[in-house]
């Protein structure tokens, strides 16, 4: 339907022009009886040209402002589409599993390191559930403005220390780590947390069977630099911009194989600006993507 509506809008213009053109000429052609004298013809003739000009720019800018809204639409729809696609997969997958887990243990006898292996599984799937619903929520608070921030003095390496441990209890994964043990500075712990858990639950999805973690750290009571990188295979230089969009995803919903439903770099973007931060994302020439992240004192 809206490429139908795009194709009638260009239809619409084009005839709008072919008739400013055709009433041009007959104003000209008029003004040629009405006067026949050469240089009120071609003052005549000027300002209907100049007028003309006039209108033709502004009727093609209108024509450029509706085509650019119109992919706008387009595209936003097309990512709307991929995210309840991801949402319902990735909803469906944990509660799936977890209620598999809980007939295993209640329909069988088993031995204790059997049951502890399962629910520790569980959990792990539940804590994904969790972690997706949290970010919906987030994304809702962020664009409602109702996302509250408290600020207080944090040590940053046992802030990262503690969101990198989850990722070494919960995956195979080599992690490295380099920041001053005393460097400290004032930031939301909840939000911080969240940044580098949607950092590491981003490298994980993409960085396949062997995904390696490196987070450097640098700064002082002013100014702080957190360096992410990963062992993915990073990201198309044409699409560098659009990873921080919400519901964007490389690809299509139908085919992807990786998980998630488009909104964890989305957030660690609004949560880093949220605390007068800035973020960018640049490939790895040996292979990876890495994000800066620069946090300044207010």
């Amino acid at each position: 339907m809206r490429r139908q509506t795009a194709l009638f809008v260009y239809l619409l213009a084009f005839y709008v022009l072919l008739q400013f053109a055709w009433w041009a000429y007959h104003i000209i052609d008029l003004t040629s009886l009405l006067n026949d004298e050469p240089d009120y013809i071609r003052k005549r003739t000027w300002m209907i040209l100049g007028e003309g000009v006039v209108f033709f720019s502004i009727v093609v800018f209108a024509i450029f402002q509706i085509r650019k809204s119109i992919l706008k639409d387009i595209e936003l729809s097309r990512q709307q589409k991929n995210f309840l696609l991801a949402v319902t997969h990735e909803l469906k997958t944990p509660i799936a599993s977890v209620k598999l887990y809980l007939q295993t243990l209640k329909r069988h006898q088993l031995d204790e390191d059997k049951r502890n292996e399962i629910a520790t599984n569980a959990l792990t799937e539940n804590e994904r559930l969790q972690q997706i619903i949290d970010n919906i929520l987030s994304v809702s608070q962020l664009e409602n403005r109702t996302f509250q921030l408290h600020k207080e003095s944090i040590n940053i390496k046992q802030a990262i220390d503690t969101a990198l441990n989850a990722a070494r209890m919960q995956n195979a994964c080599e992690i490295e780590t380099s920041c001053p043990e005393n460097l400290n500075f004032n930031l939301d712990k909840n939000a911080f947390h969240s940044i580098l858990s949607n950092l590491i639950d981003n490298s994980l999805k993409y960085a396949g069977d062997f995904p390696r973690i490196s987070v450097q750290c640098s700064g002082n009571e002013k100014q702080l630099k957190v360096i992410f990188e990963d062992n993915g295979p990073g990201v198309p230089a044409e699409k560098l911009d659009i990873i921080f969009q919400r519901f964007a995803r490389l690809g299509h919903e139908e085919t992807r194989s990786s998980k998630g439903v488009g909104l964890g770099l989305y957030i660690v973007k609004e949560l880093v600006r949220a605390m007068h931060g800035e973020i960018k994302a640049e490939n790895i020439s040996s292979g990876g993507l890495c994000f800066t992240m620069t946090f300044k004192a207010m």
